[in-house]
């Protein structure tokens, strides 16, 4: 889905502890290890962590995902970096997902020097994940 989400993994983290009074709780997903999921391919969650939105929707292109992602960076700065030195935490990373049209022999995809700056002051990886539109559409 064209959606991006700021994540926090971990075996040994805590969610509800790491989301007490933070201005991020509201757009926050909380995952616990050995819960349930509704997919057949991981069926039970392997760590714990949290899913925050950040931005974009069914229709939203890459390049509004980025601009939305920046202004995240820099408004929520001080709360990602406490986010991210939480104790447990092991991976911190933005997804982003994207539509790929099955007809595109080649796809280039440009991730701006601001975004790789951000991401790497406030030690984020970036992981860019890529749906097949033609397959997504066949699904619904």
């Amino acid at each position: 889905m064209p959606e991006v989400y700021f994540e926090l993994l971990g075996d040994r983290f805590d969610p509800e502890a790491a989301l007490a009074g933070s201005p991020l709780i509201e757009r926050a997903d909380v995952q616990r290890k050995g819960e349930s999921t509704s997919m057949t391919r991981d069926p039970v969650c392997e760590t714990s962590g949290i899913q925050i939105w950040v931005g974009g929707d069914f229709s939203a292109g890459l390049e509004e995902q980025i601009a939305e992602v920046v202004r995240f960076l820099r408004e929520d700065a001080q709360e990602i970096r406490r986010l991210r030195h939480f104790p447990g935490v092991d991976y911190a990373r933005l997804r982003f997902g994207e539509h790929w049209p099955a007809k595109m022999a080649v796809h280039y995809v440009r991730l701006p020097s601001e975004l790789l700056l951000a991401c790497g002051e406030l030690g984020l990886d970036i992981v860019l994940s890529q749906f097949l539109l033609e397959k997504f559409r066949n699904e619904e």
